[in-house]
């Protein structure tokens, strides 16, 4: 059976009276869904407060079925590329025998 331990350590500012603390938290687990509760338990008990609950979520679930980052490089229409063998075809071909 794993076991974890959580540490936390508040240092005081310094220059400040204040005094360090510590909270450790130890405990086996064998279902991952339980370090997840005991992970929350410490976040709140170290004095962090989230607005929700941990949990795993599916890929499917946070990212969606059919992702728009997924499939926004096949869909962005690319410019034509100019043939730079040919000098006077390319846009970017400055003659400057012809353009003094």
């Amino acid at each position: 059976m794993p076991k974890f331990t959580f540490i936390c350590e508040d240092d005081p500012m310094p220059f400040s009276s204040g005094v360090v603390t510590k909270r450790t938290i130890e405990f086996d687990a064998v279902a991952l869904s339980d370090v997840v509760s005991e992970f929350e338990l410490f976040l709140r008990g170290a004095g962090f407060n989230p607005p929700g609950i941990l949990d795993f979520v599916t890929e499917d679930e946070y990212y969606g079925t059919n992702p728009e980052w997924n499939t926004e490089e096949w869909d962005t229409p690319q410019d034509d590329i100019p043939d730079f063998t040919i000098p006077d075809k390319s846009p970017y071909f400055f003659d400057t025998e012809r353009n003094k």
